[in-house]
């Protein structure tokens, strides 16, 4: 029997309902990876093991709420119609919010953790800006308080188109100042072309992003044009128990090693890494 071609297998590998949003070029690519690097494998092995990968740095995180996502924004436009002059004190405004914020499984960890708290401390440890990039941003952005980020660039990255879609519309609607775009963070190149910011976000994305070792994470932060960077790490396993070292300390001696300065802020499923470069 003939092997299936790159594309093929990628096509099979995103039937699974959770994949079906990743670009075609993000998946291929894995794919291609593989069997570069295991040229004897069959394409079972390639598809169970490239699908599993992908299931594990990806889809893990995704939630069947997603589909309802549409409607809530339909639900925002018209309570921001009905509360056009006070948005920030609309409590139907908030909890349309909070309702698609639900929507992925990382930022209702955050937000069940309070994400007003978290923010008003990341404001005191970075000061004012005026721009901001959140990378593997999922649907974060939404956290934004629209009336707080009025006067703030918003540069949103994510790979799934899905989401890249959704918060272009939700900017929009909101009139915020603010575009998401797909992006493919392994690509250094596309991410040292990035705008230089103040602010960037990296919440739980260093993990997924390696494969072994941390170079790679050195060499992202590095490229990065931010003057702060924020970076978080889980401190609950996947079994929801309490990591043994929630700190990072190969990530804090990396910080150190670019001369870079840092504090740290811990919620009770997170702890954020504040760089200042």
């Amino acid at each position: 029997m003939e092997s299936m071609s790159v594309e093929e297998l990628a096509a099979k590998i995103k039937l699974k309902g959770t994949l079906k949003s990743l670009p075609d070029f993000y998946v291929e690519k894995e794919v291609h990876e593989y069997k570069n690097k295991h040229p004897s494998a069959g394409d079972r092995e390639i598809f169970k093991s490239v699908r599993k990968k992908l299931h594990q740095s990806y889809g893990a995180f995704q939630t069947r709420r997603k589909r309802k996502r549409l409607l809530y924004l339909e639900e925002l436009k018209l309570a921001r119609e009905e509360n056009w002059g006070n948005p920030r004190n609309s409590p139907e405004m908030k909890e349309i919010r909070r309702r698609i914020i639900r929507t992925s499984v990382s930022a209702t960890e955050r937000l069940d953790a309070d994400y007003g708290l978290l923010y008003d401390q990341i404001h005191k440890a970075v000061g004012k800006f005026h721009s901001i990039i959140d990378l593997g941003c999922g649907i974060n952005p939404v956290s934004f308080c629209p009336y707080d980020y009025r006067d703030v660039k918003i540069y949103a990255h994510d790979i799934d188109t899905n989401d890249i879609d959704f918060l272009n519309k939700y900017f929009k609607m909101m009139d915020m100042d603010g575009e998401a775009r797909v992006l493919d963070l392994h690509d250094l190149g596309k991410v040292e072309k990035l705008p230089r910011v103040d602010v960037c976000l990296l919440f739980k994305i260093i993990d997924p992003l390696e494969s072994k070792g941390h170079k790679f994470s050195e060499m992202l932060i590095d490229k990065i044009k931010a003057k702060y960077l924020v970076v978080s790490f889980a401190t609950k396993t996947v079994s929801r128990k309490n990591m043994n070292y929630p700190n990072r300390g190969w990530f804090e001696q990396m910080v150190k090693r670019l001369g870079m300065s840092y504090k740290t802020i811990k919620t009770k499923n997170e702890i954020y890494y504040v760089l200042k470069k």
